[in-house]
């Protein structure tokens, strides 16, 4: 969401810029700033904690050549963010590329996700078909589009 964008909705809703931006900051699938074209989530929390998930995301940041403070890759390629829970700890750890879910992932797995993305080639998600996009997702979620 941009600046307009969240004036925009605090004006529809009565509400106060502060207020709406305090939502926006809390949910992590609402952008306040620019990502890249894949966005890349390592959950951190306890499970995946306890199973390398700090280093799994060492790893992603260092695969997709980002700095200290450097959320998204200057080719605007990558975005790579902390997650606190993916909701699959039987998975641990757990890493979401492009809302796909991808289990058990070592640090060189991670840093061999992000070369295929680099390449162009979409990894295969954990379980399951995974959306094409986030536009995609929305729609199998609003039961007007299958998932195959």
């Amino acid at each position: 969401m941009t600046p307009e964008g969240l004036r925009a909705v605090a004006e529809l809703l009565g509400l106060r810029t502060a207020e709406v931006e305090a939502v926006a900051s809390f949910y992590t699938m609402i952008r306040l700033r620019p990502t890249g074209r894949h966005l890349i989530n390592v959950c951190t929390n306890l499970s995946c904690a306890l199973r390398g998930g700090r280093d799994v995301y060492a790893a992603a940041r260092e695969a997709a050549g980002l700095g200290p403070g450097q959320e998204s890759s200057a080719d605007g390629l990558f975005t790579v963010r902390e997650e606190e829970c993916l909701g699959a700890c039987d998975g641990a750890p757990v890493v979401q590329i492009d809302l796909a879910n991808h289990d058990r992932v070592a640090p060189e797995r991670m840093r061999e996700l992000v070369d295929a993305l680099r390449r162009g080639e979409v990894p295969p998600p954990a379980r399951g078909v995974a959306p094409r996009d986030f536009r995609h997702a929305c729609r199998v979620l609003a039961g007007v589009e299958e998932l195959a």
